[in-house]
């Protein structure tokens, strides 16, 4: 007999059952699931702002990709913590447009779904770290934030460097100020981009004085 198709068998049924895992192979089958969504999402967002809107709205994109790595492959609370007050600001600002504008209906539900996963993550992250009995070294923590930040800043600025020489060279060309403010913009998320790269770079060790520290230690499984 085949098996009763129920939402709850679904990946979003699965994705919103709060009820806390039992075990981490558990969790960090969620979170994988989990990790996609975001990812999707935040590329959505990143593509229609880069490409359609041409704003900043982009770095939304971003910082959801961003987290999403982290809680997929590092069950990170901090970041679970910031992706729910990204998804909580940006639910707020489409229902107050909905209210006043009477438009967004559609976003306004997809980030009422994408925030109830973003909760149901958090929790998820939560009760890893509780069944694996991981301990944060603050110590540790501390100096790969402090380099992930120095390597992240470095890059940021000589990206400005580069980006105001290209400028102010293509400036002594026929180009026109609207195509150069178009190179500048592109040339901005690019350098974005790279900085978020390196600091990634930093966490995982891969840069100079960086190997070796580890943000906490798993002691059971």
């Amino acid at each position: 007999m085949a098996n009763k198709y129920t939402f709850s068998k679904t990946i979003l049924g699965k994705l919103l059952d709060f009820r806390n895992v039992q075990t981490t192979d558990e969790a960090r089958k969620f979170l994988k699931e989990a990790g996609y969504i975001f990812y999707i999402y935040g590329a959505l967002i990143l593509l229609a702002h880069l490409f359609y809107f041409k704003d900043s709205g982009y770095i939304d994109g971003l910082i959801y990709i961003a987290c999403a790595y982290a809680i997929k492959n590092y069950q990170s609370r901090f970041m679970a913590i910031l992706l729910n007050l990204l998804v909580i600001t940006e639910v707020v600002i489409t229902y107050i447009d909905y209210t006043h504008l009477g438009q967004g209906g559609h976003s306004l539900v997809i980030g009422i779904i994408v925030l109830l996963v973003s909760l149901r993550a958090t929790q998820v992250c939560f009760n890893y770290h509780r069944l694996a009995n991981s301990k944060i070294i603050f110590k540790n923590a501390l100096i790969k934030n402090v380099l992930a930040l120095i390597y992240g800043i470095a890059i940021f600025f000589i990206g400005a460097f580069i980006i105001t020489y290209v400028i102010h060279y293509e400036a002594d060309t026929a180009l026109s100020y609207d195509t150069l403010k178009q190179i500048a913009y592109y040339l901005n998320f690019v350098r974005l981009v790279i900085t978020i790269l390196v600091m990634g770079l930093s966490y995982r060790g891969l840069l100079p004085f960086t190997k070796n520290k580890l943000i906490c230690v798993i002691r059971n499984s």
